[in-house]
């Protein structure tokens, strides 16, 4: 955790359904010193895709959901003539296509939601009705992968129409409840009054700085589960039993949960590499065992699930401060509990200055390329101010510095934003913005 300037950590190891290990680390709320404990809560990100995925099989055991019926069998507004889709390929999404990333839909973010946490009762609707109908797709449905958190969301408002709940009353009801996951809850507006903990990210000079995480309610499905560990080793400990509750009722199937664990899909790992993809799961193999695993994140906080089926073993890991390279901590303790050499953590480099680029553009440039963008990591807002604009992105002030007529450079007092180059241009009938090489953005 010091290495990898971690404030807060708290990890659950069970075998089954028995916990061989729950504690937490370090400190949930560095300025008020306030303790991480297994029972602190922390808005875990996109590992609330496997209780979508997990709700959604509940929903076809009971003969509700068919997963490879299109989706518009059981989306309310689909079924009328005042919600066509732009493109038409939308009529040919399954339920499947949501579930392992191929549907088509475009990546999603929570966008302005660092800044605005939308909590509004019809969310859900509204980013399928105003976002998702308004789009084209990347692809036919089925040929390709893209993983999306608008596909997750759409598949939770699957779990609203076809229960007749709400998703954040559903979860409750038939998930956290039977699990006795008593400190956990679909409505991540709570977290303040039930103790969460504070977020941070990395100063440019290595410090953690308290940061707020990027929450709305229409993301709840793909990313907002608000939990702790020990609440999530429940839950792996659920799904290890073959979809039992330690009181032995059946919460799922076997035959679903081995649905679930299914590679269906090859996919590009969230941490990096090639992987196959389950319901909700990435699915791949440590040390000839098959490891199935999820990770999320909402910028300053966020988590790591694993299962180990043939070990009936399960890991879940939450964090004050996250990215994928603090996969790393939980890889060890896997490998640990497998008997195998843990590897040396291997902490960040160093930020490296980036010198001045010394290039002005005039103000007429820069008025053409200001604007609002929908990027893979959110929405960036840009302004001119003098040479230079001004933005905001992921609820942090930045700089874009001009290093040519096209392209940028980030100022922020960020670790991982600081000196990102990004390029802005024209993208047929619009303007696209380019961060990384390829986290792209169209203008608003």
């Amino acid at each position: 955790m010091r290495d990898g300037k971690v404030p807060g950590l708290a990890i659950t190891i069970v075998r089954g359904d028995s916990v061989l290990y729950s504690k937490g680390h370090g400190f949930a709320n560095l300025e008020q010193h306030i303790a991480m404990t297994d029972s602190t809560p922390v808005v875990i990100g996109s590992t609330s895709k496997t209780f979508t995925s997990f709700a959604l099989m509940q929903l076809a055991d009971s003969g509700r959901v068919a997963l490879d019926s299109a989706v518009s069998h059981y989306v309310g507004m689909l079924k009328t003539h005042a919600a066509r889709p732009v493109d038409a390929r939308f009529a040919h999404i399954t339920v499947r296509h949501l579930l392992t990333n191929v549907a088509g839909i475009p990546a999603g973010f929570s966008g302005e939601a660092y800044d605005h946490h939308d909590t509004s009762t019809h969310a859900l609707e509204s980013i399928v009705r105003d976002d998702m109908l308004t789009r084209q797709l990347d692809f036919d449905p089925g040929s390709s992968y893209r993983y999306s958190n608008r596909g997750f969301s759409l598949a939770a408002l699957i779990v609203q129409d076809a229960s007749g709940m709400s998703y954040e009353d559903y979860v409750a009801a038939r998930i956290f409840e039977p699990l006795g996951m008593t400190r956990s809850t679909a409505r991540f507006w709570e977290g303040p009054g039930r103790g969460m903990v504070q977020g941070y990210r990395e100063s440019t000079e290595g410090k953690p700085l308290p940061r707020p995480a990027s929450l709305g309610r229409a993301w709840t499905g793909s990313g907002m589960i608000l939990s702790t560990s020990r609440d999530a080793g429940r839950f792996l400990s659920a799904l290890l039993s073959q979809g039992k509750t330690t009181n032995g009722t059946q919460l799922l199937s076997g035959a679903s949960v081995a649905e679930i664990e299914r590679p269906q899909q090859k996919a590009e790992s969230e941490l990096g590499g090639p992987t196959m993809y389950g319901l909700g799961w990435e699915v791949s193999d440590m040390n000839g065992l098959k490891v199935v695993m999820k990770g999320g994140s909402v910028g300053s906080m966020g988590s790591l699930f694993v299962l180990i089926p043939d070990q009936k073993l399960g890991v879940a890991m939450l964090f004050n401060a996250i990215d994928y390279g603090k996969v790393q901590l939980l890889q060890n303790v896997v490998k640990t509990l497998l008997g195998a050499p843990a590897s040396l953590y291997q902490s960040p480099p160093a930020a490296t200055p980036v010198a001045p680029t010394g290039v002005r553009a005039s103000p007429a440039r820069l008025r053409r390329v200001a604007g609002t963008y929908d990027t893979k990591s959110g929405v960036m807002q840009l302004r001119v101010r003098g040479d230079t604009l001004a933005g905001r992105y992921e609820g942090n002030d930045v700089v874009l510095e001009p290093a040519s007529d096209t392209s940028f450079v980030i100022r922020s007092v960020l670790r991982e934003q600081e000196g990102t180059a990004l390029s802005i241009k024209r993208c047929g009938r619009t303007t696209c913005l380019w961060m990384a090489g390829d986290s792209s953005g169209v203008r608003r």
